[in-house]
Parts: C-alpha cells; structure tokens; sequence
C-alpha cells in the first residue's frame, strides 16, 4: 500500500500538470490509474476537461 500524498506532494503534481502537453497528461492518467495513485487521478482530471478532452 503506497502512502498518502502530502500537500507538497499535490502542490509539485499540480505545477507539473500545468507543464504537460494534452499526450503527456494522458500518459498520467493512465500511468497513476494502473499504479492505483486515486488522488493523482482525480487531480489530472480537471486538466483534461479544460482542454476539452473527454473524460473517460
């Protein structure tokens, strides 16, 4: 079982998302959905939804 994020932890997610390229968030999402990081999950989601991508 993997530890609970930090608020740093969030923080520095959260700045590299907005660094991320449309792809490069995808390869996240898919990334921390096969890891089981829940919370990395639902933090890259709101990003995918601005660029008006689908969620899903």
């Amino acid at each position: 079982m993997s530890r609970r994020p930090t608020a740093q932890d969030i923080r520095e997610f959260c700045m590299y998302l907005e660094t991320c390229t449309d792809a490069q968030v995808r390869g996240v999402l898919e990334r921390e959905s096969k890891a089981g990081r829940v919370t990395y999950v639902r933090l890259a989601y709101p990003i995918r939804d601005l660029n008006h991508e689908p969620i899903g």
